[in-house]
């Protein structure tokens, strides 16, 4: 991971991560997804890191998307 990477969103919920990384890749907002869960028993949380530089667009990307 390069520095002046920060986490835009976090959650154990997997699905909602790739939803979101989904709509980031839309608007064209590079970004990776940290699995930081267990492999067996799922426990733990996903991170979702955006470039410090695009981290006010992401967060609106991420507010317009997180209630659907």
């Amino acid at each position: 991971m390069e520095k002046d990477w920060v986490i835009i969103y976090s959650s154990a919920n997997s699905y909602k991560v790739n939803l979101l990384k989904t709509s980031l890749d839309r608007e064209e907002i590079p970004n990776v997804i940290m699995n930081h869960q267990d492999s067996i028993y799922k426990l733990g949380s996903l991170e979702l890191y955006v470039n410090r530089d695009d981290a006010m667009r992401a967060k609106r990307v991420i507010n317009e998307n997180d209630n659907e």
